[in-house]
């Protein structure tokens, strides 16, 4: 008798469940529908054009990291090799010495590692590519100017917009590399509805004219990241008729 009557309480809730998210699913996509509507009529009225095929996904999450020394150690071994020594310089500053060259660590992540003894096979390019696999690096080649090759990060399949890494190397052989690592694990983080495309395009182009700029046309809208204080946020590269944009947080960080 009381296993029926709680057998019959458990179909109760799961009907009351399954009709919560059918509602909840349908609140969410005709909040997207309005926002979207709200979007379109707000480019008519300026004159705006986008295409909506040359618009990404917002990121879902953001992520957070604590600086972890031991993940820093892993790191740079993995160029410096295993016998690599660590000494804390002080102000959050961290020296490793190994055989094959040395690095420094900052508090914010920023570091140079030098390999004096490195030689260059294949082309930079490819020289550049091997290290960065060894540092277990995800990077998309930016720039090549001379001797130095710029690549930004490339993490949970987005680019992180200003977080660069520099390849430079020796007329004949060495190279120092240089960037922001975020150390330790990450902590994933629901981002805000507010960092959509569809909420993020009409504060851009606000804050565009606010700096004198009057755009017509938006060509592409690509959304990643920005690494600051060792998080990732979600942000926006737009390429516009009057030049390429990063914007994130209601700023324009670059362009």
């Amino acid at each position: 008798m009381f296993k029926t009557y709680f057998i019959r309480i458990l179909a109760v809730l799961n009907v009351i469940f399954a009709v919560y998210v059918f509602f909840d699913a349908g609140q969410r996509l005709s909040d997207n529908h309005t926002v979207n509507g709200n979007l379109e009529k707000i480019c008519a009225s300026a004159g705006l054009i986008y295409d909506s095929d040359t618009v990404s996904d917002a990121p879902e999450f953001s992520w957070v990291f604590t600086r972890e020394p031991a993940d820093e150690l892993t790191f740079v071994k993995r160029l410096l090799g295993d016998d690599t020594a660590v000494q804390t310089i002080g102000g959050g500053i961290v020296q490793y010495s190994g055989n094959s060259g040395e690095a420094l660590f900052r508090e914010n992540g920023t570091f140079e590692l030098s390999l004096p003894d490195f030689e260059v096979r294949n082309g930079r390019s490819n020289s550049a590519n091997e290290l960065a696999n060894r540092l277990e690096l995800r990077l998309r080649k930016t720039d090549e100017r001379s001797e130095t090759l710029t690549y930004v990060l490339v993490y949970d399949k987005r680019e992180v917009f200003n977080q660069t890494f520099k390849f430079e190397f020796g007329a004949e052989k060495g190279v120092k590399i240089s960037g922001t690592y975020a150390s330790g694990a990450a902590i994933r983080v629901t981002e805000s509805k507010s960092s959509g495309f569809a909420t993020t395009a009409p504060r851009f182009w606000d804050t565009l004219s606010e700096n004198g700029y009057l755009i017509s046309n938006i060509y592409s809208a690509d959304a990643g990241y920005i690494y600051a204080e060792y998080k990732y946020t979600a942000a926006w590269r737009f390429s516009t008729d009057v030049g390429e944009f990063i914007f994130a947080d209601g700023k324009i960080i670059e362009g």
